[in-house]
């Protein structure tokens, strides 16, 4: 190893070695002959959680509401002029029916 990092060094590389492999592998991943990749993916795959333990959040929860007649009317105008989105978002407008943000589509 010492000898390839000479060798790259006199290229103009700057080459590092770390003993970190040696001192965290176990005999059976030396012979195996896990290399820095592996330890990478083992690494990353021990941080990720699996598909079953991630929780739902509470918007997947939720149920969907259809639009109320007011965010129809809003949804036919828009279709007629995508601008109106723009300024309901700018304005921040909530439904004179509930008094919530209006909705342009279904969520």
């Amino acid at each position: 190893m010492a000898d390839k990092a000479k060798e790259l060094a006199t290229i103009g590389c700057t080459v590092t070695i770390s003993n970190l492999l040696e001192t965290v592998a176990t005999d059976e991943d030396r012979i195996n002959g896990l290399d820095i990749a592996d330890y990478l993916i083992r690494q990353l795959k021990a941080s990720i959680p699996e598909p079953n333990n991630i929780p739902a959040t509470e918007s997947a929860k939720a149920p969907i509401r259809p639009l109320n007649r007011e965010e129809q009317a809003l949804q036919h105008l828009g279709n007629l002029n995508p601008n109106i989105y723009t300024l309901i978002d700018s304005l921040g407008l909530v439904s004179v029916m509930t008094g919530e943000r209006l909705r342009t589509i279904i969520n």
